[in-house]
């Protein structure tokens, strides 16, 4: 018997399917069918009989957040490239940057000979910058900077900003020490702490890839405060929200397949980063 209309259109050459690998998913928009694969943790895309045209989006894993009123986690960096050529018969890695330790540097995506740069961990730079760390009266550390490549090697645009700054003031207990800086976003910098706050973190950027409708990727970490002030707000795209040392002693974590950096602690503690992720979509052949 002949097989039906709809499974041949989305049948390679050779007949199978046109690509596979990651969790696939469906959705039409503007006309055309759109096939997803989103791979959650690193695998294999391995391309049918026949070349794809296809866009992706790489986001790189967050930094965790530091503890001790420490900075918010930056985001991981994000590449978005529209019209790549894969090869047919070709099998093409997807690393996904995984989740990070608290206080520790994001992990870095590639697909494509392109890299996403993991998320900048409190006081470094990184693919976006983490929050700078209150210290004891010392206030106006600088920024931290962003060190995603703008540039990719296919052509895609890479997105980054930097961490905010810690610029509190006055000399008591309760006002003296600084509210720590909040993470960048691959969309906005982080915001510097102030005398009884944390930083603001940078939100991050949409994209549509994997569902036809935007998505935050990429929010950063908000910075942590001494004491019950309030902790830095989360960027949105995954980002944690910092705290204050009265409220809980460990930011709140980035999340899982956002790229979203830790929340700053209001103690000891420290937050995770949240892990990246790696969509590739194409239009039903």
């Amino acid at each position: 018997m002949p097989i039906g209309v709809h499974k041949a259109t989305i049948l390679g050459a050779g007949g199978g399917p046109p690509a596979e690998g990651g969790t696939e998913t469906t959705y039409d928009s503007g006309g055309n069918t759109y096939i997803v694969h989103s791979f959650l943790s690193s695998s294999d895309l391995v391309i049918g009989g026949s070349d794809l045209t296809v866009d992706y989006l790489l986001q790189a894993g967050g930094a965790g957040g530091a503890g001790g009123y420490g900075g918010g986690g930056g985001a991981g960096g994000q590449v978005v490239k529209a019209s790549a050529t894969l090869s047919a018969g070709t099998t093409y890695p997807a690393v996904v940057g995984p989740t990070a330790s608290g206080g520790g540097m994001g992990n870095d995506s590639t697909f494509f000979g392109d890299t996403a740069v993991g998320g900048g961990a409190a006081d470094s730079n990184g693919g976006c910058g983490g929050g700078r760390s209150h210290s004891y009266k010392q206030f106006s550390k600088p920024s931290t900077s962003s060190t995603q490549p703008s540039s990719q090697p296919s052509g895609g645009t890479g997105y980054g900003t930097g961490g905010g700054s810690n610029t509190g003031s006055g000399s008591g207990p309760q006002n003296g020490y600084g509210g720590a800086g909040g993470g960048g976003g691959t969309g906005q910098g982080g915001s510097a702490g102030g005398a009884t706050s944390g930083g603001p973190a940078g939100n991050g950027r949409q994209n549509l890839y994997r569902t036809g409708s935007n998505v935050y990727y990429g929010g950063g970490g908000g910075g942590g405060v001494v004491y019950t002030h309030p902790g830095g707000s989360a960027g949105q795209g995954g980002g944690g929200a910092g705290c204050g040392h009265g409220s809980q002693p460990v930011g709140n974590p980035g999340t899982d397949n956002s790229g979203g950096g830790g929340g700053g602690g209001g103690h000891a503690g420290s937050a995770e980063g949240g892990s990246g992720i790696v969509v590739v979509r194409y239009i039903e052949p």
